[in-house]
């Protein structure tokens, strides 16, 4: 009788049971009607699969790579069209977390540990890139990628040390001594081996939930995940998340890393059209030290090669991300912009989370009353200001207006090159709360809204810039921010 019910019913029973937890796979046993009625609601679901690199014990809520690879060819290949979403988990052979150890004499960051979870990484993903690019492009997914170690590893000529990541009375040398974080990457940064997969429109590098392992970072090293990016020729979405602890005394991890991206970001295909990217904030050990500077050279290449990515984007958010102020459109000392012809024909949403109080030169953008200023001056010894857990902290409200003049200057003259913006967030990692918002609303008004704790104003360089009369602008949410509103958008 089972075998009689009508398949809209038996889909209903599924999606009955589906949202109860109840696991559906015994069900597609009993015959071949009740199998073609609950597997795509298996399937529809995000798949978690497995690397099974050295028949390692994997996750029980995953499948391994090669199991999956039999369940989606030859007379299940009809199985691709319900799958969406895939996590990948690649297993290596070893656990490393970020800043247990210390580095002793003989230490080599290559060294056999990390290189076998290299190999491990690079294996676990050309088998899935191989699976998958047998699928035709038509088959759209979206795929999380992230590692697990097998055991807990530890580096030759190192031992455990906790916290390695701070500057403590007892550790004040982590600058040299301190086993720098491990990040999975192509041996010899060669991924030229990885076949091409047209079905992957979305990637994502952010942290995974994995029911046996809870929270786990992906740990993939930046260079690493835009070469994944590189072989996903229709690629839609890239979703990354670098915000891991570092240490702010070892700059050229924070410098080569920012690096990776600036040179990652170039080899991202033209078909990208959503770039989410979050950043650690990079911040110095107190907010009396001077901010750091992660530039590898004179220029902010980085930010060069966020402004050609967007040409082409739909949407770009950035979160803790420190750039050069008019890095979308940059402008002379006079506020016109030096590439006149710049358009951004798609882009629609632009969020900018969390900005640093500094640019990336380490300039800082906000600072201390004067007073506080010299109380920094005349301080000797800084080792007793790092490690003391009650000092170093001071506010600074004191803030360069004429930067954030050349921001909104530079947005103002970006946003009218876009067609289809409807929306610009700009919120600062500040104490004084500055926040922008620009909004496109039915009919194509539009509103322009700057909120901020020390009255900022636009100055005659953004009205231009925007297309508004200073004139225009008026006081709301309890004269705590300066709006204005347009009645068409782009202005004329």
């Amino acid at each position: 009788m089972a075998g009689t019910l009508p398949l809209e019913l038996l889909i209903a029973i599924g999606s009955y049971l589906d949202e109860g937890g109840t696991p559906l796979a015994p069900y597609t046993t009993v015959c071949r009607r009740w199998q073609a009625a609950f597997e795509p609601l298996i399937y529809s679901k995000k798949l978690v699969i497995h690397s099974d690199n050295g028949g390692t014990e994997a996750p029980l809520s995953a499948i391994s790579v090669d199991n999956f690879q039999a369940l989606t060819s030859s007379a299940g290949a009809t199985r691709r069209t319900w799958i969406r979403q895939l996590q990948y988990i690649i297993i290596v052979p070893y656990e490393l977390p970020d800043w247990t150890s210390r580095k002793h004499k003989g230490y080599r960051l290559q060294n056999p540990v990390r290189e076998a979870n290299n190999e491990a990484f690079k294996s676990a993903i050309l088998k899935l890139f191989q699976v998958l690019s047998t699928w035709d492009r038509n088959n759209r997914l979206s795929l999380e990628l992230g590692l697990v170690g097998r055991q807990p590893g530890e580096e030759p000529f190192t031992s455990y040390f906790r916290d390695a990541w701070e500057y403590t009375w007892d550790f004040t040398n982590g600058r040299t001594k301190a086993t720098k974080p491990y990040r999975a990457y192509f041996p010899d940064n060669d991924a030229t081996m990885l076949p091409y997969v047209p079905c992957i429109d979305t990637l994502h590098f952010v942290e995974l939930w994995d029911p046996d392992n809870g929270q786990i970072n992906h740990q993939i090293w930046a260079r690493a995940i835009f070469q994944i990016a590189q072989h996903c020729p229709a690629i839609v979405e890239v979703h990354v998340d670098q915000d891991y602890q570092t240490r702010p005394d070892q700059l050229e991890y924070l410098k080569a890393r920012r690096q990776a991206v600036s040179d990652g970001l170039a080899m991202v295909p033209s078909t990208l059209k959503v770039f989410d990217f979050t950043n650690e904030l990079e911040e110095p050990w107190k907010d009396m030290l001077p901010a750091l500077n992660v530039l590898s050279s004179d220029t902010d290449s980085h930010a060069m090669t966020v402004r050609d990515l967007s040409i082409n984007l739909r949407t770009l958010k950035l979160q803790k991300t420190a750039l050069t102020l008019d890095f979308l459109c940059p402008i002379d000392d006079f506020g016109q912009p030096t590439l006149p012809d710049l358009h951004w024909p798609h882009l629609e949403t632009i969020e900018l989370n969390d900005v640093p109080r500094w640019l990336p030169s380490g300039k800082w953008l906000t600072h201390p009353t004067p007073e506080y200023q010299a109380r920094i001056a005349a301080i000797e010894d800084w080792d007793w200001i790092i490690c003391h857990s009650e000092e170093g902290f001071v506010e600074r409200p004191v803030f360069e207006i004429e930067q954030f003049h050349r921001l909104f200057t530079s947005l103002g003259h970006a946003a009218r090159r876009m067609p289809q913006l409807t929306s610009i967030l700009f919120h600062l990692d500040s104490s004084i709360h500055f926040r922008f918002e620009f909004r496109v609303t039915t009919g194509r008004l539009a509103t322009a809204t700057w909120f901020s704790r020390i009255d900022y104003r636009p100055d005659n360089r953004v009205a231009a810039a925007w297309g508004f009369s200073e004139t225009d602008m008026e006081l709301v949410d309890f004269k705590r921010a300066y709006s204005v509103r347009f009645i068409t958008w782009p202005p004329n």
